[in-house]
């Protein structure tokens, strides 16, 4: 069940592949979407959550600065869910670091 969900979000963040990265795991239930240098994850984060998404911040759980930010990206929703925020997280993720 899990692997599958996990296939469509990275499928689903395929369109800005340019921008993130985002690798497959064996293990888990959530995979880091990896920024651009200079991004700031806590400001995507809020956009995120603006638009009904919940990507935490990955500079949030740390207690001492990071030399890379990200998000943190669950894959345990519902297909349809899964497929909604993929879609938003694309759109907020292309505007903000085109």
């Amino acid at each position: 069940l899990y692997v599958k969900r996990q296939a469509l979000l990275l499928e689903g963040i395929k369109p800005v592949s340019s921008l993130v990265k985002a690798d497959k795991h064996d293990a888990g239930l959530h995979l880091v979407a990896w920024l651009p240098r200079g991004a700031d994850d806590r400001e995507l984060s809020t956009l995120l959550a603006e638009r009904g998404v919940d990507a935490p911040a990955l500079s949030s759980f740390a207690l001492e600065p990071l030399k890379r930010r990200g998000l943190l990206l669950g894959y345990t929703a519902p297909e349809d869910e899964l497929e909604r925020a993929c879609k938003v997280f694309c759109e907020v993720i292309g505007e903000a670091l085109k």
